[in-house]
């Protein structure tokens, strides 16, 4: 839980940090997406693959989806609990064409019904 605490701490401390992170983080994701098409076309190929290689990067890779993942829902779940969140969904649905529905699922809930 303290690894949990210390990114909440950071979020807190520097927002810009955040963003840099969340810039890498997108950065790796097209890397591991362009290594992991190469190595699908090998195989489609049937050319040989360094196997142990092969694991070794996919692992390295989904070590770091799980970093990204777990980092995501934290930033998530700040949001969620904040103050702009129903407003910020209302405004997506109205977006959407399903504005009543919005004002009727808010309506519900102020009047303690959800």
């Amino acid at each position: 839980m303290t690894q949990n605490n210390d990114i909440f701490m950071s979020m807190l401390k520097n927002k810009e940090e955040v963003l840099v992170s969340i810039i890498k983080d997108l950065d790796t994701c097209d890397k591991n997406m362009q290594a992991f098409e190469k190595l699908c076309s090998l195989f489609e190929q049937g050319k040989e693959v360094n196997t142990d290689k092969a694991l070794t990067a996919c692992a390295k890779s989904m070590r770091h989806m799980n970093d990204v993942n777990r980092r995501m829902l934290m930033v998530l779940m700040v949001y969620v609990s904040g103050n702009n969140y129903d407003g910020d969904t209302a405004s997506v649905l109205v977006r959407m064409g399903r504005g009543q529905d919005a004002v009727r699922e808010m309506f519900r809930r102020k009047m303690g019904r959800g």
